[in-house]
């Protein structure tokens, strides 16, 4: 298979569907191809818990828990980014709504324009 530009996700897919009829070797030789490495981190973060699985699967446990290692610390990194969006978001929102109190209507435009906001009786 080659890789054209703009589809680094093709051997992620490709050992993803091989791993679970059980095609193990295979699924694991294009889980680990060096071109997934250099695409999104929500790519990778996939990328290391399905090899995790895999490697469970196969009772190579060492190997899965270093990979499960790395997939908790880009998972970590990612929950940690979004956190800090919406802290950024939220500073940038007012954090309370001060509601118009009552003085604010005895100074209302009616006011300014002569009249008592008051209807003549």
């Amino acid at each position: 298979m080659q890789l054209k530009l703009g589809f680094e996700s093709t051997y992620y897919y490709l050992g993803r569907a091989q791993v679970d009829p059980a095609q193990d070797a295979a699924g694991i030789a294009n889980l680990q191809s060096p071109s997934i490495a250099r695409g999104d981190t929500t790519l990778n973060t996939l990328l290391f818990y399905q090899l995790a699985r895999v490697y469970r699967r196969m009772h190579r446990m060492d190997e899965a828990n270093a990979v499960l290692a790395q997939f908790r610390t880009l998972r970590d990194a990612a929950e940690k980014m979004q956190a800090d969006k919406r802290a950024s978001k939220q500073d940038r929102q007012p954090s309370v709504i001060t509601p118009r109190g009552a003085d604010s209507y005895r100074c209302g435009w009616w006011r300014l324009a002569g009249l008592t906001g008051r209807s003549a009786a």
